[in-house]
């Protein structure tokens, strides 16, 4: 992605950062739609190739920015369809780490928590719904069917090791606490709605569309298949918003 860079070496500092913003948005579509990561490298190509034709740094940005446009809308709407629906599970039936590196994006990139960039305590995925939850009680036909919706994205979200280790197999009842404790806005919104003091301006704004992407969740005891089903729309949706140019 740093080759976009080339051509505005000479640019002013804002500049720059749009066009390291539109890398990330671009590399973020790619990832989190699954698509083929071979893709940026042709894309990039093709995006530098058009750019070097024009004159001024502006015409340079434009012509990237609506060559990469493109590609990041065909894999927005791949990702809106793959996401909610996708397993995360490693071959051991854990969560794998690109579960994690999502997460952790959406607690950077779109909560802007800096806390992330060097936690206080080791961060780990955890299961809002158990791994060992009995499938009929949490209203699953069969056991299959329950790992099917285990490692989904709307089954994981982020907390410390110490407290993840206390809520493992809990239900969701039990674990709100632990959930409202977190440093993490992508956890702590699944129970308390995100809010601030500030009623005007780019903070509040920021926060109203937080709150707007992360609801809070009304569940009485379990986290059920709907639950799962809901927040991975939710993710998808915040990633959307998230990743449009």
């Amino acid at each position: 992605m740093l080759s976009l860079l080339i051509p505005f070496y000479n640019s002013s500092d804002s500049l720059k950062e749009d066009i390291l913003d539109l890398a990330v948005k671009y590399g973020a579509s790619v990832l989190f739609s699954f698509t083929q990561t071979n893709q940026i490298e042709k894309e990039l190509e093709t995006a530098l190739s058009k750019a070097l034709k024009k004159s001024t740094d502006e015409e340079k940005y434009n012509e990237i920015k609506a060559h990469l446009s493109d590609r990041i809308i065909e894999n927005i709407r791949q990702l809106k369809v793959v996401l909610p629906i996708k397993s995360f599970a490693n071959p051991s039936g854990n969560a794998n780490q690109k579960a994690s590196l999502l997460l952790k994006f959406i607690e950077l990139y779109f909560n802007d928590n800096v806390i992330i960039l060097a936690p206080p305590k080791k961060i780990e995925l955890e299961h809002i719904m158990p791994r060992s939850a009995d499938a009929q009680r949490y209203q699953f036909s069969s056991d299959k069917e329950k790992a099917e919706f285990t490692n989904r994205i709307g089954n994981l979200t982020l907390l410390d090791k110490s407290a993840n280790i206390a809520a493992k197999n809990k239900d969701f009842i039990e674990k709100k606490e632990y959930y409202e404790e977190s440093d993490y806005k992508v956890t702590s919104s699944i129970v308390e709605a995100l809010t601030t003091a500030i009623n005007t301006g780019n903070d509040a704004r920021r926060v109203q569309l937080q709150a707007q992407y992360q609801p809070q969740y009304s569940v009485q005891e379990l986290w059920l298949e709907s639950n799962i089903n809901e927040r991975g729309q939710n993710i998808a949706k915040l990633l959307e918003f998230a990743l449009t140019i």
